[in-house]
């Protein structure tokens, strides 16, 4: 006749190990998947630009004492190319003369995806560019505007492009 089994102390230590060996290797992996996916860096070299925060507040304060504002006027999509219109005024809700317009957009959520605009000026002052191979989604655009006095007026705003 076989011997009933009894549970004895090492066996609850096995099952002890087992259990949180396999918790343990669990949670490893999720975080190691987590760092890789997003490290929790935002920006490329974040102490030199924390150190530059003096600089980009100034910066501020002088584009707002221009008066300046810009807006998003439109958004669209079509056979992968988004179209983006950008208004920028002068105190009084005048267009600007002489501005020229550079910038970029990158996706929030996906490293590599960023893409350089060329923006072109229309004639009721408004300023449109188009980036190509882009995929519906969430994106922010940042633009800077340099007017002809070396006047310099920065606009980022998150767009939601369908």
């Amino acid at each position: 006749m076989k011997k009933p089994f009894t549970l004895k102390g090492w066996h609850v230590l096995l099952i002890l190990i087992g259990f949180f060996g396999t918790v343990i290797a669990a949670n490893v992996a999720f975080m190691t998947v987590a760092v890789r996916s997003f490290p929790g860096e935002e920006t490329r070299n974040p102490f030199e630009q924390g150190v530059k925060f003096n600089e980009k507040l100034a910066e501020k304060a002088e584009q707002e004492q221009l008066g300046w504002s810009a807006e998003i006027a439109g958004v669209s999509l079509a056979d992968g190319a988004a179209t983006i219109v950008v208004r920028v005024k002068d105190n009084h809700g005048g267009k600007i003369l002489g501005l020229t317009m550079d910038g970029a957009m990158r996706r929030p959520t996906f490293d590599g995806e960023d893409r350089t605009v060329s923006w072109r000026r229309l004639d009721n002052g408004d300023f449109v560019a188009t980036a190509r191979d882009v995929s519906p989604g969430l994106w922010e655009l940042t633009a800077t505007a340099e007017g002809v006095n070396g006047e310099r007026f920065a606009l980022t705003s998150r767009l939601v492009i369908e």
